[in-house]
This record gives C-alpha cells, sequence and structure tokens, in this order.
C-alpha cells in the first residue's frame, strides 16, 4: 500500500538553473562563450559600450578598468539568466525545508558582486574630453554646408 502511494505522487520536479555551466563556460572561455550575433550578445555588447561611453571613452580608460568592464559584463550575463530562470519559476519557497531556495542566496551573491565592480568604477558618468576641432564641428557643423546654405545663388 505504501509503495502505491508513492507511485502515484510521482517524481519531483526538475529545477536547475544551469548557473555552474554559465559561470563555468564564462570563466574558461570568457567574452567568446556569448555568441555576439545573439540577442543576448548584442545586449551585452550594447550595455557593454554605454558602460565604457559614460566612463569617458575607451581611450580614457585604463587597463585596470577594462578588466572591471570584463568582469562586469560577466557578472551581468550571469544576473540576467539567473533571474529570467527565477521569474520563471511558480514559487521561491521550497516547502520541505520552509526555506528560499538556494538559487536566490547565488543570485543575490552575484549581484553585490556586481554592484561591487560598479561602485570600483565609479558612479559618476565622465564627460569625454572633446579636442578644439570636435567641438567646432559639433557647435557649428561641417562649415562648407554652411556657407553654401547662407550665400545666395546668382542667377
Amino acid at each position: 500500500m505504501k509503495q502505491a502511494a508513492t507511485a502515484q505522487k510521482g517524481r519531483r520536479e526538475y529545477r536547475k538553473t544551469g548557473l555552474f555551466k554559465l559561470r563555468r563556460a564564462l570563466i574558461d572561455l570568457g567574452s567568446r562563450a556569448i555568441d555576439k550575433r545573439s540577442s543576448v550578445g548584442v545586449a551585452l555588447k550594447r550595455w557593454r559600450s554605454e558602460l565604457i561611453a559614460d566612463l569617458g571613452g575607451e581611450d580614457s580608460l585604463s587597463q585596470q578598468q577594462l578588466t572591471l568592464i570584463e568582469m562586469a559584463a560577466r557578472s551581468k550575463i550571469m544576473l540576467d539568466s539567473v533571474d529570467n530562470w527565477i521569474l520563471g519559476q511558480p514559487t521561491l519557497i521550497n516547502a520541505r525545508r520552509k526555506s528560499l531556495f538556494y538559487v536566490v542566496q547565488q543570485r543575490q551573491t552575484i549581484a553585490e558582486g556586481l554592484r561591487s565592480v560598479l561602485k570600483d568604477l565609479g558612479l559618476k558618468r565622465v564627460e569625454k574630453e572633446l579636442s578644439l576641432q570636435d567641438y567646432v564641428r559639433e557647435q557649428y557643423g561641417n562649415g562648407k554646408k554652411d556657407q553654401d546654405e547662407t550665400e545666395p545663388q546668382a542667377e
């Protein structure tokens, strides 16, 4: 009778985040682990370029800062992946243990790591320094077009 009751209950629902597999691939391959043509790769590349622009452009960054940006990009992709998995779950509570799933704690650890790296990079936006030529071009345009538009045409 006891066996019949457990047979009806069935197997438990299989839950796997894939976090460890993703983390291992990112450690081994770095940013090469993510296909740059995929939507995730494109979004990550855009986020990385916006972060570099906020810090004053790639020319003004040191190698240490570029390494921190790469670390932040890896953490962001892991965090987004775990967030997507967590939000797809019906509940975050392990009923048997009456506690949160361990992946929620891991997510918080990854988020804290990302926050720490971003804090090391700086929270304020750095304006990119413009050369005099860039400033004139930005303020007054190309010059030749403007002169052509203002000069009356002789007929």
